[in-house]
């Protein structure tokens, strides 16, 4: 019998999901579609319900030109496919309580406690404050020298 091969899971942050659907940084779009290709097909991406949310909301509404709701929609259908985490009263104390202890927003606090409790070895996000966070997993932004400006 072959040992199982352990399962490296990755979580994505809500702007890597935006950048999927951004024409107007290509190079940044070009590397949040492979992530997300590569971590789906291989059964490794992680988000949370925060995540999926927040994407839908800002798709639908903060662009120039917004996604229509049956694609913004669909494509969250599709990241459900995805390992969702979905926040428990014990993950929002455990947020609380790392907001309380940090300059992390309590949105911000609940991803990485997202992140952590469903065992992702890595975060990707371009969050500045993320990317500054203690925590017990790698916090990588992917597109670091993409030549592009980072948002919060």
């Amino acid at each position: 019998m072959r040992p199982q091969a352990v399962v490296e899971r990755v979580f994505l942050d809500t702007n890597v999901l935006v950048y999927v659907f951004d024409p107007d940084a290509v190079a940044k779009q070009t590397c949040a579609r492979g992530l997300l290709l590569d971590h789906l097909g291989s059964s490794t991406l992680a988000l949370s319900t925060q995540v999926l949310l927040e994407f839908y909301w800002t798709v639908t509404r903060k662009p120039e030109i917004p996604l229509p709701h049956a694609v913004a929609a669909g494509f969250a259908r599709q990241l459900l496919a995805a390992h969702v985490v979905t926040p428990s009263a014990a993950l929002v104390a455990a947020a609380i309580e790392r907001s309380g202890a940090s300059t992390l927003s309590i949105w911000d606090a609940l991803i990485l406690e997202a992140a952590e409790s469903c065992g992702a070895s890595v975060l990707y996000t371009e969050d500045k404050h993320l990317l500054s966070a203690r925590a017990g997993i790698e916090i990588v932004d992917p597109f670091v020298g993409l030549g592009e400006p980072a948002t919060d």
